[in-house]
């Protein structure tokens, strides 16, 4: 097996890609459309196995032109703004991770092949010299990845808790079927919140033209990653179209209405029965009622993964208990670290990261225990 190097997906078949790869994170489309909104934020790196001129493995990858990357925010937070020999003096990390993916993971669901690992970071040594790499990173590997977790501690990463992701396995052939595998106050709450959301009239519908409703989408996307007052920008609004267009083969989005006023946006990327989210949004200026957000990031999900028979959905992290009372398990995620320069601060700085993120989860987790579970701070009740 030998590792060929590219520097854009273009230069990869779109056929041959998508005919490797699995879950539409991984689709060659998603890939035109990170490269064409954050090519001047990263470099992109795509490295392809090769065995007797026949793709057998992808990773994509990519390098930070910025200090101000993912992976220095979990490395290091706050301290690499101010502390620059900490950060590794302008040494940048090649982070093998899906950008803009929402979280999710970036190997799940692929072939994974443990020989691709040792010829990857000979790849990478080479080109060390070149763009100043210190490390290359696995981010959002997912307990269940036995494989993948091997491979990488047999090839001397280091590995730090990061999060955990809330997976509901698909097992269900109808929604009634989801109902029942829940615990007695789970149903409850989940029929409460329909209630809700049927009282206050509100009717999802599919955007057969989603470019035609844009502007309302991304206003609902605006108001609940900034809150109230909405901010929407013309930097967002052209990310979005661009999702949109590059993403159409892929894309169902549907709008939440209540007496033709837009309350709530989701859009789902599928391909090859795998479900992602994309571009969630809620207006909380008008929402009433804690039903209209479940059912719009919760049981519309479920819903359409039943529909099309998705093995899983992804709920990614935060609000563990809520999740977990709607049937998702908890799987803790991590970050595979090898430095590929001397360094003997940082196995010890990354357990203190991997102590300190494993404290968070648990005061997260812990914490929600003291709020109700079937309400979202930001909704008005």
């Amino acid at each position: 097996m030998i590792i060929k190097l590219v520097k854009s997906i273009q230069s990869v078949s779109a056929h041959q890609w998508n005919a490797l790869t699995r879950g539409p994170f991984f689709s060659h489309e998603w890939f035109q459309f990170i490269e064409a909104v954050e090519g001047q934020r990263h470099q992109f790196y795509y490295f392809l196995a090769m065995e007797a001129e026949r793709l057998v493995g992808v990773i994509p990858a990519f390098v930070p032109l910025k200090n101000d990357d993912i992976y220095r925010n979990f490395l290091y937070g706050r301290l690499h703004a101010w502390i620059p020999r900490l950060s590794g003096c302008g040494a940048r990390p090649l982070i093998c991770y899906g950008l803009g993916a929402s979280g999710k993971n970036l190997l799940s669901d692929q072939e994974f092949i443990p020989a691709i690992i040792p010829p990857l970071i000979a790849a990478v040594r080479d080109l060390r010299s070149q763009e100043n790499i210190s490390d290359l990173v696995f981010l959002f590997v997912r307990e269940n990845e036995a494989d993948i977790i091997e491979t990488l501690e047999t090839c001397g990463f280091s590995k730090v808790f990061l999060s955990a992701a809330a997976i509901l396995q698909n097992r269900f052939d109808t929604f009634d079927d989801y109902l029942r595998s829940l615990s007695r106050n789970g149903k409850n709450s989940v029929k409460g919140d329909l209630r809700r959301f049927r009282k206050f009239g509100c009717t999802p519908e599919v955007c057969a033209k989603p470019e035609e409703d844009l502007g309302v989408i991304a206003e609902l996307v605006a108001n609940i990653e900034k809150k109230y007052p909405s901010t929407l920008t013309k930097q967002s609004l052209r990310k979005l179209k661009m999702a949109f267009r590059w993403m159409t083969a892929y894309r169902t989005t549907y709008l939440v209405r209540a007496k033709k006023v837009p309350l709530g946006t989701i859009t789902f990327f599928i391909k090859d029965d795998l479900i992602s989210t994309y571009a969630a949004g809620l207006d909380y200026r008008y929402v009433r009622a804690s039903g209209t957000y479940f059912y719009l990031f919760y049981y519309l999900p479920v819903q359409e993964m039943i529909n099309r028979r998705a093995p899983y959905l992804n709920f990614n992290h935060m609000a563990y208990r809520v999740k977990e009372s709607r049937g998702a398990k908890l799987v803790p995620q991590f970050m595979f670290v090898k430095s590929l320069k001397p360094n003997r601060v940082k196995p010890y700085w990354f357990k203190i990261v991997d102590r300190r993120y494993r404290s968070k989860f648990n005061t997260q987790y812990n914490g929600e225990l003291t709020k109700p579970m079937h309400a979202n701070p930001g909704i008005r009740r």
